[in-house]
């Protein structure tokens, strides 16, 4: 599948952020690219705009059906971007999930976001360093398993017409942009952030 094509434009006044330790800015001291996203949204000083970071280092996927929803709910948010990382695929909840049960997951948290009127925007995966991160945080992970839940969501969001924003090619390779095999740095969450411009509009 190809990941090359046009890509959606969001609009959005109300916004939440949930996910993982990616998703939160771990290993960035000014905050991740969320924080940059904030930092933009905010900039404007139109009424009513409002960036919440909800996402939390050590999150699972699976785990975010339990709070996101309840949590966006209390915030009247009105577009929600829900990060896809590998806690899940590396067994971080307890079991080692697979990807056509996480993308089944992904829908079931789509579909109660959307229940409550909010517009939902997929991130897939970042790009990591295989070697790394079993030998720097030893979890075990393998490229080909991430790639395929990549696919996997691409192929959901273009199935049910949701927003998905392929976060993987902006640091393929590049793992001097790591800061440890899997979370990117400070000048890794920049490039995310540059690549995340591309799909916003005021």
């Amino acid at each position: 599948m190809g990941f090359d094509g046009p890509v959606a434009m969001i609009a959005a006044v109300r916004i939440a952020v949930t996910g993982d330790s990616i998703a939160y800015g771990r290993n960035d001291p000014a905050g991740g690219w969320a924080a940059r996203l904030a930092e933009h949204h905010l900039g404007a000083g139109l009424p009513g705009r409002r960036v919440w970071n909800l996402a939390i280092p050590g999150a699972t996927l699976l785990g975010m059906r339990r709070y996101s929803p309840a949590e966006c709910r209390v915030r009247e948010v009105d577009t929600v971007l829900i990060g896809a990382g590998i806690n899940d695929i590396a067994g971080i909840g307890g079991t080692r999930e697979t990807p056509k049960h996480l993308t089944t997951g992904m829908e079931e948290l789509c579909l109660a976001h959307e229940g409550d009127g909010r517009r939902v925007v997929v991130l897939g995966p970042t790009w990591f360093d295989e070697q790394r991160i079993g030998t720097e945080m030893g979890l075990r992970v393998e490229t080909a398993t991430l790639q395929c839940y990549r696919e996997s969501l691409a192929g959901l969001c273009e199935r049910t017409g949701r927003v998905f924003v392929d976060m993987w090619e902006p640091l393929a390779g590049r793992t001097d942009l790591l800061a440890d095999g899997v979370h990117p740095s400070h000048e890794g969450h920049q490039v995310l952030w540059e690549h995340l411009m591309r799909v916003w509009v005021e």
